[in-house]
């Protein structure tokens, strides 16, 4: 029996435009020369709609596709944000966003995305998962994901200037012996299976960073995950070695959480003995003592960005893809110190 896969291969159109167009799409815009060539692929292949088809598609529906572990989605409040951004645009557009889907358990069945009105996808899906979800569906938002571009919409923090401007900040007061702690970025696809990157933008920026003003012998990062565990464990390796900084930047918030631990274990005094600089500024931040300095995201307005550009693409008003960089701000509170030395 033919399948929706072999007719928009025959008409040489794409699975979700001839989804859509046998679905009776009404926000669907292709030439009349177009919706007769897949009339002609239908006949020649005789093919029958099964019931997964005969389900009009629902233009007003939304899909939540998470590239991240559960315990992050959960416990860190930077992507809890993100998707309570997401809920209130989708509740303000009146549109549906209850299916929600996780790449960490896998999608075996890629093609009941196809009825779908869009699909936002948070966090790191691998191209190869991408590419087959924009097979069913090319009306697909990224979130949290820089290091993808197939031409879709994008939104993301500016993590690579975030990181500059956290250096610089650490530089101009005095500081040389910088070190980094962060995490590893993860990949996933539609199988559920997990790749390790070692090219998260915070950790690379850093290097080259250090690299260029010349502060290579001071060049220290540990890596692993992006919990308050692996921040305590990754500050006492750092702690141990014969060089110890005078200050730490690090990746997130989370993570800065457990560096504060691992410090005041060894009976160091945060601003005093070591300088620490982060990311996300989230709640905890404030309640921190000293308080943590640390980049501030707007990530409910990344996840309100993202409905927005779904909306548009459901409603057929932007066929150009667009890229969406979310600034950042440098909040200072009291985990760094000036330094009173000089080159």
């Amino acid at each position: 029996m033919a399948s929706i896969r072999d007719v928009a291969k025959k008409a040489n159109i794409s699975i979700g435009a001839v989804s859509r167009f046998l679905n009776n799409d009404p926000t669907l815009s292709i030439s009349d020369e177009a919706k007769e060539r897949i009339r002609r692929a239908v006949v020649a292949l005789n093919y029958e709609k099964t019931d997964k088809t005969r389900k009009k598609r629902s233009v007003s529906s939304l899909a939540i596709i998470t590239a991240v572990s559960p315990e992050m989605e959960i416990d860190d409040p930077y992507f809890r944000n993100i998707r309570a951004g997401i809920e209130e645009e989708a509740k303000r557009h009146k549109v549906a966003c209850n299916r929600k889907f996780s790449l960490f358990e896998g999608i075996d069945q890629v093609e009941q995305l196809s009825s779908l009105g869009a699909i936002i996808i948070l966090g790191n899906a691998s191209s190869e998962a991408i590419e087959q979800i924009k097979q069913v569906n090319e009306n697909i938002v990224l979130l949290d994901n820089y290091n993808v571009s197939i031409g879709l919409d994008t939104v993301y923090a500016d993590f690579e200037l975030a990181t500059k401007e956290s250096l610089a900040y650490l530089y101009e007061r005095g500081h040389r012996n910088i070190a980094f702690i962060g995490g590893n970025r993860f990949e996933y696809g539609l199988d559920g299976k997990r790749e390790v990157k070692r090219d998260d933008i915070r950790h690379v920026t850093y290097v080259n960073w250090m690299k260029q003003k010349g502060l290579e012998q001071y060049c220290s990062a540990e890596i692993g995950d992006w919990t308050p565990q692996e921040g305590m464990r990754l500050v006492e390796e750092i702690l141990d070695g014969n060089n110890r900084p005078t200050a730490i930047l690090v990746g997130s918030d989370p993570m800065a959480v457990g560096v504060y631990h691992g410090i005041q274990k060894r009976e160091l005094t945060i601003g005093n003995d070591i300088s620490i600089l982060s990311f996300d500024d989230i709640e905890i931040a404030r309640f921190l003592t000293p308080e943590l300095s640390t980049s501030h995201i707007d990530t409910r307005e990344l996840g309100r960005i993202g409905v927005r550009l779904a909306a548009e693409r459901i409603s057929d008003v932007r066929t150009i893809p667009i890229k969406v960089i979310i600034p950042t701000k440098l909040i200072e509170r009291e985990s760094v110190k000036r330094l009173d030395i000089t080159d």
